[in-house]
Formats: C-alpha cells, sequence, structure tokens
C-alpha cells in the first residue's frame, strides 16, 4: 500500500491538489496552489530533505495520494493528501496506520482544519488527540481559519 515516491507520481499529487473539493479540505496550500512548478519544486526539495518521509498511496497498482513526515520547528509533523475519488474507503486510516509503524518517533504531531471531519475521524482512531487550534491564512479558501492541532504520545 506504501512506497517511495516516484517521480511520475508527482504529477497525480498535483492533479489531487487541483481538485478544488480536496484543496478546500486541505485548506493549507501553497500560495498559488494552480503553480505546477512550485509544487514540483517543492516536492522535489522535501525529498532531497533528509528530515522528510514521504511515501506514495498505491491502491490496485493507482496512485492513490501521498503520506508524509516533515518537521516545523523540530517537531514531527504527519501530513495525508489521497485524490477524490479514494475518500470515504478506510485508505488514509489503513495508510495512517501502515505509516506509523514505519515512523515510530513519539510524539508525532498533525494538523487539521477545523471542518476537515473526515482527517480529524482518521486521527481520532488512531489515537491522536485535540490538543489546540491557531488561526491561519488558508491560502486554498482565501481567508483565516481555525487549524486545529493533534498529538499522538
Amino acid at each position: 500500500m506504501l512506497r517511495a515516491v516516484q517521480e511520475s507520481d508527482i504529477a497525480i499529487f498535483f492533479k489531487h491538489q487541483l481538485d478544488p473539493v480536496s484543496s478546500w479540505q486541505v485548506a493549507f496550500t501553497h500560495k498559488d496552489p494552480t503553480d505546477e512548478n512550485a509544487f514540483n519544486l517543492h516536492i522535489v526539495d522535501a525529498l532531497r530533505n533528509e528530515t522528510v518521509v514521504m511515501r506514495t498511496i498505491v491502491i490496485d497498482s493507482e496512485v492513490a495520494g501521498y503520506i508524509t513526515k516533515y518537521d516545523i520547528e523540530e517537531e514531527p509533523q504527519i501530513g495525508f493528501v489521497l485524490g477524490r475519488e479514494f475518500w470515504g474507503k478506510g485508505i488514509a486510516t489503513e495508510s495512517l496506520r501502515e505509516f506509523l509503524s514505519i515512523f515510530t518517533k513519539r510524539p508525532v504531531y498533525a494538523r487539521t482544519a477545523f471542518d476537515n471531519e473526515a482527517s480529524m475521524r482518521v486521527l481520532q482512531k488512531l489515537g491522536f488527540k485535540r490538543t489546540s487550534e491557531e488561526n491561519y491564512f488558508s491560502n486554498a479558501r482565501g481567508i483565516e481559519i481555525v487549524e486545529v492541532l493533534w498529538t499522538l504520545e
């Protein structure tokens, strides 16, 4: 289900980001979520960064999305994005469960938009606890919204 990111996966990740419903859910995207060059550079830089762990989520030989660990102020953060056609099938939960068995450092953190109920349910199923909220500007929405912070001890 999880494998190393291949160069050909990046175009699919970008296609997922272009979906307006998906982009709204993720909320915290690049300044211009339609800028493919900036997106590609970001992913390539992430893959070169030794502190980043990124895996492609594959379902029936089809790229469904990705999951990543990156650091914010030296704290490990987990993020995941699925193409909308893969939502509601338990794929995010199982992918995150598998990823957390690979990346075992704790505590680990995650962030969601205040209204991204699906991602919040995934985190709760795997033992993440809601720890705080902060206001951040959402590039995808063009407004400041509440971001919920989560912790897995």
